[in-house]
C-alpha cells in the first residue's frame, strides 16, 4: 500500500462529484493567480488583469469574489463580455491605454507574453499613483 503526504497548506479535498477534468485546472492555475493576488493585493486595491486566458480566466473570478475592483486588459476587443460575465468591473483594449479611468494598484499578468513595455504608455497610465 502505498501512501501520498502533504502539506495541508497545499493539498486541497477535491468532491468525489467533482470530474478530475474540472478539478485539475484549479489546482494548478487557480492556485498560482489565487496565491498572486492574496499575497499582492489589499483590501480596497483596483486590480488589473492583463490577459484573458486560463489563467486570466480564474484571476478575474478571484479579484471579483474578493471584493476587489478588477479592470480587464486586452487585446481582443470581442473578450470584453466574457470579462464582464466573471466579474471584470472595467475593461480596456491594450490598444487604448488612454481610455484608462483611474491608475490600478496592482497589475497581474496572466496572458502568455508581457506587452512591450518600452512601446506602450500602459504602464504610465495603469500606475500612475504608485
Amino acid at each position: 500500500m502505498s501512501v501520498d503526504v502533504g502539506n495541508e497548506t497545499f493539498v486541497h479535498r477535491i468532491p468525489d462529484n467533482l470530474p478530475s477534468e474540472l478539478a485539475a485546472p484549479l489546482q494548478c492555475a487557480g492556485a498560482t493567480t489565487y496565491s498572486a493576488l492574496v499575497h499582492s493585493v489589499k483590501p480596497g486595491d483596483r486590480v488589473g488583469i492583463l490577459g484573458i486566458g486560463g489563467l486570466g480566466h480564474l484571476a478575474i473570478q478571484y479579484a471579483a469574489k474578493l471584493g476587489h475592483e478588477t479592470i480587464v486588459f486586452s487585446s481582443s476587443a470581442d473578450k470584453e463580455a466574457e470579462a464582464k460575465s466573471f466579474g471584470a468591473s472595467e475593461f480596456y483594449l491594450l490598444s487604448e491605454p488612454e481610455k484608462i479611468q483611474k491608475p490600478i494598484d496592482v497589475l497581474v499578468v496572466a496572458g502568455s507574453k508581457y506587452p512591450d513595455w518600452t512601446k506602450s504608455i500602459l504602464h504610465r497610465q495603469i500606475l500612475a499613483s504608485r
